[in-house]
């Protein structure tokens, strides 16, 4: 065992650099994986995100959107919203039961809180009661009079 300052310091930094290697390693260091989340069918899924700049105004100095792809190849894209601070959010609700990804788009492209954000939410059929979430959303008649 060395004793002295040099072979404490020497110590020190051989333990910081294997902590180092074994975070990345582990995948400790590498980007973010994409979120997850398990939400029933028709019901909303929000998705929140930190914004890595502060706009003056949020709302003329960016926007963001999500472009969602579910099950039989479908697409869906919504616009997403400042809720104060650094903080916007998307809602979404699936149309479908299966597994969706998506992925979020920032007009400001350097800001790495909004832009290119991904993940995964998983849709589960409705099993409760209320007839909106059995149904989903209001939608024009065939024959164009009415709403069901």
């Amino acid at each position: 065992m060395v004793r002295n300052r040099k072979g404490k310091e020497t110590i020190s930094v051989f333990m910081l650099l294997c902590l180092l290697i074994s975070i990345v390693g582990s995948g400790g260091l590498a980007v973010a994986a994409p979120v997850e989340m398990k939400v029933d069918q028709w019901k909303v899924a929000e998705i929140t995100l930190t914004s890595t700049v502060s706009y003056d105004n949020p709302f003329m100095d960016n926007e963001i959107s999500a472009t969602f792809n579910g099950p039989g190849n479908t697409v869906i894209t919504l616009p997403g919203y400042w809720d104060g601070g650094n903080t916007w959010k998307v809602r979404f609700a699936p149309t479908l039961p299966g597994a969706w990804s998506y992925i979020i788009t920032s007009a400001d492209t350097s800001n790495a809180g909004l832009h290119n954000q991904t993940g995964k939410i998983v849709a589960t059929p409705y099993k409760g009661k209320l007839e909106i979430y059995k149904h989903g959303f209001l939608r024009i008649s065939d024959n164009g009079r009415y709403f069901t």
